[in-house]
């Protein structure tokens, strides 16, 4: 087997709910080493829930989760966590230390490395993303676009082999969503993207998953994804912007 069809993520018939509501429901997937892929849907879809299965945050109702061949419900927890690179929808949720550059340390402490390994993977990580005048600030100083930026430097701090991120996007101005993108395109991880930004699907993944209601509506290539209007419409989404031609020049 290739290493580029190992499988990094896998569902095998995946339902997740609470005792009032199924929020995933039956959900059968495998995701490649270094594939990007966009999970897409409307409010409510799933979506969150679908990454959070994949890195043992909560786990199935019903079915199994492996990543890397690693079942997430097991004893193998730690060992995945160290694969998989995680930014909350919320940055609040992830930034807890006195400073920027602590937060991103935190993780690599905890690898044991010296201090000096420490300081230079942090310094490292912040002028990747742009970030390392922000080294010394409180992370409640931040805004929110900053704090996004510094979740990502957290998740990429150790390495990991398979990147989740959920709704990156959200509270980032033009500049700093188009040097996102830039970033994440030099990556060589498995990516897996929640976001509403369809035109930021398109730019960074090789494939779309669809989700409506909890369940897989759509999968394919973002092309294939976007061109079928009736899947949008029954899930409840738009075409990228640069899909839906000009307002001015339509008319």
């Amino acid at each position: 087997m290739q290493l580029r069809e190992r499988n990094m993520v896998v569902f095998e018939n995946v339902s997740f709910g609470y005792t009032h509501k199924k929020v995933l429901k039956a959900v059968n997937l495998k995701i490649k080493k270094g594939q990007s892929v966009g999970i897409v849907g409307a409010n409510g879809a799933g979506k969150s829930t679908l990454i959070k299965l994949m890195t043992g945050l909560i786990i199935p109702t019903e079915g199994r989760v492996l990543v890397d061949g690693m079942d997430v419900s097991s004893k193998a927890i730690k060992a995945i966590r160290k694969k998989v690179g995680y930014t909350f929808q919320d940055p609040n949720h992830q930034l807890f230390m006195p400073t920027v550059f602590e937060d991103v340390a935190f993780g690599l402490r905890q690898e044991g490395l010296s201090k000096k390994e420490v300081e230079d993977r942090v310094r490292k990580i912040l002028k990747e993303v742009d970030a390392l005048h922000l080294s010394d600030r409180p992370s409640y100083t931040l805004s929110g676009g900053e704090k996004r930026t510094i979740t990502l430097a957290t998740a990429l701090s150790t390495n990991p082999e398979i990147l989740i991120l959920d709704e990156p996007s959200i509270g980032l101005d033009p500049r700093s969503r188009r040097g996102l993108i830039r970033l994440l395109t030099t990556r060589n991880e498995t990516k897996i993207i929640t976001t509403h930004d369809m035109d930021m699907a398109l730019d960074l993944c090789d494939r779309i998953i669809v989700l409506y209601e909890g369940k897989i509506q759509g999968d394919g290539e973002p092309m294939t994804i976007f061109k079928n209007k009736a899947l949008l419409c029954q899930s409840h989404l738009e075409l990228p912007l640069r899909m839906q031609g000009c307002p001015v020049c339509s008319k």
